[in-house]
C-alpha cells in the first residue's frame, strides 16, 4: 500500500492529485459545513511521509514509512512553557472592577497586562511560566500562543476535586471564582459551532491530557447556540449520570452576566441548584407522586362487568384491550359472548 492509499484508507483524504511538496486541499472534518470553497487543509508530501493540518478545524496527521528515521522526522516537539509577569495596575483594577472582578480573584488567576490593552490569561502558571496565554482586548479581539500546550484552565485547583464547575471562558471562570468556588475550569478554544461527537476532536483534546476526578460536573455555558453545542460536547464525553446544568436568568447570557447584573450570592445560588440531566429511564419518586394519589382516590380505569355477576369475581374486561376466547366447537362461546 502507498502512503496515498493509506492516507485515503485511514483519513478520507483525496490523494490521486497530491505532488511533492506543500499544496491545499479540501478538509474532510469540516467541510462541506464549513466554506466550501475553502481549501484550509495543508498537505505536505516528502519521500517517505505525509504530513497534513487544517488550518480551520485544527485536525492534524500523518502517514509515514515504518522505520524508525520516519517516525522521528514526523515526531513534534513538547511546547515548552511560556514566561509571562503577572502584576496588578490600575487598568486591571478599573476592567476588572467594571466586570464585578475583585483584585483578589484576578491576581489568584495570575492576569495581567503588558501594554494596558491586551490583558493576558495564563494557563495554568508556575513560578513565571505557563502551559499557554489567552489574550484578549477591551474591544473582544482575542488571540493566544500559537502551537501551546493545550490544557484546562485553573486545573491545579479542579483536577481532584469531587465537585466541578465548567463555564465558557476565562472570565465566567473568574465570576464563579469571585462566587466563592474556587473549583472552576473552561477550555481554550470556546464552544463549537456544530455539535460533531468525535473522539479525536482537538477541540477537546485537553480532557484526555487534563482528566478530571469530579464525581459531579456542572455545566455552565452560554445561553446561545454555540453554548448549547458545548453543553452537548460535554455530557456526551462526561455522561449524563455525571453531568448537571445551570439555567440563567432570562436578561443574563452567562456566568458573569449573572455576576454583574444580580451579584456574587445569586450567581452562587444557581450553581447550587444547579439542575439534573434526565437519565433516560431514572426517574425520581416525585415524578409518581401525582400518579399515586389517583390510585388512592380512585381516579383510574377500571374493568367493567361482562354481564354475568357470578364470573365477575374472577373475570372483568378492561375498555380497550385485546381478548381472545377458544374452547370445543359447539359448547357455547359464541352464546356467550353473544350475552355478554
Amino acid at each position: 500500500m502507498t502512503l496515498q492509499d493509506e492516507l485515503y484508507e485511514k483519513y478520507k483524504i483525496p490523494s490521486d492529485r497530491l505532488k511533492d511538496g506543500q499544496q491545499k486541499t479540501k478538509c474532510p472534518e469540516c467541510q462541506p459545513e464549513h466554506n466550501p470553497s475553502d481549501n484550509p487543509l495543508s498537505i505536505t508530501v516528502e519521500p517517505h511521509q505525509i504530513m497534513f493540518k487544517c488550518h480551520h478545524c485544527g485536525i492534524e496527521g500523518a502517514v509515514f514509512e515504518k522505520d524508525a528515521r520516519a517516525q522521528k522526522r514526523i515526531s513534534k516537539p513538547v511546547p515548552e512553557p511560556i514566561a509571562y509577569l503577572s502584576k496588578p495596575n490600575a487598568f486591571l483594577d478599573k476592567y476588572f472592577k467594571s466586570r464585578g472582578i475583585s483584585r483578589e480573584t484576578y491576581e489568584a488567576f495570575n492576569i495581567y497586562t503588558d501594554d494596558n490593552i491586551w490583558i493576558g490569561f495564563p494557563y495554568n502558571g508556575h513560578g513565571g511560566k505557563c502551559d499557554n496565554i489567552k489574550l484578549r482586548t477591551l474591544d473582544k479581539q482575542f488571540r493566544q500562543t500559537p502551537n501551546a500546550k493545550k490544557s484546562l484552565y485553573n486545573y491545579d485547583r479542579v483536577k481532584d476535586a469531587k465537585l466541578v464547575i465548567i463555564v465558557e471562558g476565562e472570565m465566567d471562570a473568574l465570576a464563579v471564582y469571585e462566587a466563592g468556588i474556587p473549583e472552576v475550569t473552561t477550555l481554550p478554544d470556546g464552544a463549537p459551532a456544530n455539535v460533531a461527537y468525535k473522539e479525536n476532536d482537538k477541540r477537546f483534546s485537553c480532557l484526555q491530557t487534563h482528566p478530571l476526578a469530579a464525581e459531579k460536573i456542572v455545566l455552565f455555558c452560554d445561553a446561545d447556540g454555540a453554548g448549547a453545542n458545548l453543553r452537548k460536547e460535554l455530557v456526551h464525553r462526561y455522561g449524563k449520570q455525571k453531568c448537571w446544568y445551570v439555567k440563567p436568568p432570562e436578561d443574563c447570557k452567562d456566568a458573569n452576566d449573572v455576576l454583574m447584573k444580580h451579584g456574587a450570592a445569586k450567581l452562587k445560588e444557581l450553581l447550587d441548584g444547579a439542575i439534573p440531566y434526565p437519565v433516560e429511564g431514572l426517574y425520581t419518586a416525585s415524578r409518581y407522586a401525582s400518579d399515586v394519589m389517583d390510585l388512592y382516590h380512585g381516579r383510574y380505569d377500571k374493568p367493567v362487568s361482562i354481564g354475568f355477576p357470578s364470573l365477575d369475581e374472577i373475570y372483568k374486561i378492561m375498555k380497550g384491550t385485546f381478548h381472545v376466547w377458544t374452547g370445543i366447537p359447539n359448547h357455547g362461546k359464541s352464546t356467550f359472548l353473544t350475552n355478554a
